[in-house]
């Protein structure tokens, strides 16, 4: 069987054409009043831009100005350090100063500690060598 197209599926076909083509004329319409539109918005948003721009620059300066300020800051911080290092290195030297003084002192008193123990053996054997001495003469004066 074939295909038969009736009077009323012409008349369809015909009557969805006219809406087609009655549908892009009113997009085709649409897109020109949308266009006149943004033209319209695209002056208003172009302000806001510019509104927003200068917003955003102004921040931008204030927070170049926190920044040169943190940098004042840590520059202050910096040379602060700097001079207490350098007063810890003299409060060093200072101690090793005094640390060399004391080991000076200890070391001549040690040596003059050693040199009393030195007389002292040197002594104990003196005595002994007259207490023999002695002792020998003593004898032989009993003797006599």
């Amino acid at each position: 069987m074939k295909n038969k197209i009736t009077d009323n599926q012409t008349r369809i076909i015909s009557v969805l054409k006219k809406m087609e083509a009655s549908l892009r004329s009113e997009i085709r319409k649409g897109d020109d009043s949308l266009r006149t539109e943004i033209r319209r918005g695209d002056n208003s948003l172009r302000a806001e831009i510019k509104r927003g721009d200068k917003a955003i620059r102004q921040e931008m300066l204030k927070i170049e100005e926190r920044v040169e300020n943190l940098e004042e800051g840590h520059k202050r911080i910096e040379d602060r350090l700097g001079s207490l290092e350098s007063g810890q290195n003299s409060i060093i030297s200072q101690m090793r100063q005094q640390h060399d003084k004391v080991m000076t002192a200890v070391s001549n008193f040690a040596g003059r500690v050693q040199n009393l123990e030195d007389e002292n053996v040197v002594g104990t054997e003196h005595y002994r060598y007259h207490e023999k001495k002695i002792s020998k003469l003593e004898a032989a004066t009993q003797q006599v």
